[in-house]
């Protein structure tokens, strides 16, 4: 299998189609450090917007730091602790992350501030911009990406694109705010 596919992409790539995209080649609302920012930005604006799915990804993504099996602990917690307990409302529950077991506080607790920067923000009654970058602040990624960007490798290359690509966000907000200030 592993051999027709490389032929493939060969005789793709001697066609001209391209057969991957480049980061930079992604639209901006598609580049993972924007997607998970925007989906942030959606939760706060929305009521609805925060599901069992957006939890989890939240968890998983940059801002939680999780992997599946912590993800299996926490439900599990969950479990032990409401037979129905869901996701979202642990990590909405800012006041109630603190009180989880320390193996499992911390991403729900780094999902939780982050949310509430943002609510806190709209509840001052922010732009989207001025809710975008309460949301940033709050996700400590900033000084993450630019100590990964600094040490360079793949992981440097990978921080360089994301810190990029916020950064084009934030131009973007304040165009539109500038536009649309309301």
């Amino acid at each position: 299998t592993a051999a027709v596919l490389g032929t493939l992409r060969r005789a793709l790539i001697t066609a001209g189609v391209p057969v991957a995209v480049r980061g930079e080649d992604l639209p901006l609302a598609e580049q993972p450090a924007v997607t998970v920012l925007l989906e942030v930005l959606a939760c706060v604006q929305s009521d609805g917007a925060l599901t069992e799915d957006v939890a989890e990804r939240l968890l998983l993504g940059p801002i939680g730091g999780a992997d599946i099996v912590y993800l299996r602990r926490l439900r599990r917690v969950l479990r032990h602790l409401d037979e129905h307990a869901l996701l979202a409302p642990a990590v909405q529950d800012l006041l109630g992350a603190p009180a989880l077991p320390a193996h499992v506080r911390g991403p729900v607790l780094r999902v939780a501030r982050v949310l509430d920067a943002g609510a806190a923000a709209l509840g001052s009654g922010g732009t989207s911009e001025d809710v975008l970058w309460a949301i940033w602040d709050a996700t400590g990624l900033a000084g993450r990406w630019e100590a990964a960007s600094r040490a360079g490798g793949g992981a440097g290359a990978a921080a360089d694109r994301d810190l990029d690509a916020v950064g084009e966000l934030f131009d973007t907000a304040a165009r539109f705010t500038d536009r649309l200030p309301r």
